[in-house]
């Protein structure tokens, strides 16, 4: 019992002090991102045509998705590799906090 209590304190530090402020930095960078594009992409769209897309064919949204890729400028696509490479990142370090979590349910 008080393994846990001083584990769950150790956890909790270790998240504040390590994690949040990197996710929060990149979840940041990502909100700057999208809201510098509003004027380039018109995301309402994009999203649109993505989901009857994916509703049609599940596979369907890959091939919309380089259709959609192909025909953009340059810095469009270099604003939407960013935006992937964030988000992978995102979902390493949610992964990562989840795998050293000595509280979670193995």
């Amino acid at each position: 019992m008080l393994r846990k209590r001083i584990m769950k304190k150790v956890y909790m530090r270790w998240f504040l002090f390590r994690k949040l402020p990197q996710v929060l930095g990149e979840v940041g960078i990502i909100t700057f991102l999208v809201i510098f594009a509003q004027s380039r992409v018109s995301f309402a769209s994009v999203l649109k045509n993505a989901y009857s897309a994916g509703i049609s064919d599940p596979l369907g949204i890959i091939n919309f998705s380089f259709s959609a890729l192909s025909h953009t400028t340059p810095s469009v696509k270099m604003l939407s590799a960013l935006l992937m490479v964030l988000s992978i990142m995102i979902i390493r370090d949610i992964q990562a906090t989840r795998k050293y979590n000595p509280l979670s349910i193995q």
